[in-house]
């Protein structure tokens, strides 16, 4: 399948103009997810709540989706501390009600509770199963709640529940990634150019750009499409960040293209191709 803006518009004819046509997607169905794991290195793929007060601590994700169904919770993306989808975790996806959310609560809590959790959602609601929507969501682990997403190229306003906590989300050792699932929710979406980025806080000209008035896809090189954003492909850029970042995924980034050539069959994993020092490939369940 091929993708190239906000809708399903095919990039056959077009490569002269679109400069990055994705012509490579995974579709996630009910029951069926990807995992990547960590715990063997002992790797910050983790991201959740955390109280007191720490660093900012950025991270970027980008991905192009586009819906099979409405009107059901659908995780995209599922951070957790550990190899169960349920621990202690920070998602990212649709609501039932078709707005966007991203929730970061502790084990065992009731995902549709309030108190206690960092919870944020979209003023809009995304109902059109024929578009690809462009998903890009930046935050920070500082305490004065940082978070931004942006879909198709516009920065969306966001509501914090009235009983969030404004303790900061931060990176921890260990735990687990998932595409498709958290605890009993299960996706049912195209999902096409997957992106993390570990330190650095991006914004959606770094994944995508303008053209003729279209948002399309740009690849993911460390530079933007706005010529004013800094440039993260120069070395000097990037160690003046917290940590130094010595590439442009960071030390716990990730990429996705879900071309036939990143499939092993033989193990059932989809090679993690970005820089990031700690790649790990994603496993289909």
């Amino acid at each position: 399948m091929s993708i190239i803006q906000g809708t399903a518009k095919p990039t056959s004819g077009d490569a002269s103009f679109y400069t990055f046509p994705i012509d490579q997607s995974l579709r996630i169905t009910p029951n069926g997810y990807l995992s990547q794991s960590a715990n063997a290195g002992g790797y910050d793929f983790g991201l959740k709540l955390v109280s007191g007060s720490y660093p900012n601590s950025p991270f970027s994700f980008s991905a192009w989706v586009k819906r099979n169904n409405l009107g059901v919770r659908t995780p995209i993306i599922n951070f957790c501390d550990s190899t169960s989808n349920n621990s202690d975790f920070t998602t990212f996806g649709f609501e039932a009600d078709d707005t966007l959310r991203l929730i970061s609560k502790g084990a065992g809590d009731n995902i549709d509770a309030v108190a206690s959790v960092y919870n944020t959602t979209t003023n809009i609601k995304f109902r059109d199963t024929s578009a690809w929507y462009h998903l890009v969501f930046t935050v920070a682990g500082k305490a004065d709640n940082y978070l931004k997403i942006y879909v198709n190229g516009t920065e969306l306003s966001v509501d914090y529940d009235d009983g969030s906590n404004l303790s900061p989300l931060q990176r921890v050792d260990n735990g687990a990634r998932f595409i498709g699932v958290q605890n009993s929710n299960y996706g049912s979406f195209y999902i096409a150019e997957f992106n993390l980025v570990d330190g650095i806080l991006l914004n959606q000209n770094y994944f995508g750009e303008q053209k003729n008035n279209v948002w399309s896809s740009k690849a993911y090189d460390g530079t933007s499409s706005n010529g004013s954003e800094t440039d993260y492909s120069v070395a000097s850029n990037r160690a003046s960040l917290v940590g130094s970042i010595d590439n442009i995924h960071g030390p716990n980034g990730s990429h996705l293209s879900f071309a036939s050539s990143t499939f092993n069959s033989s193990t059932s994993k989809f090679i993690d191709d970005s820089s990031s020092n700690n790649a790990s490939d994603w496993t289909v369940n």
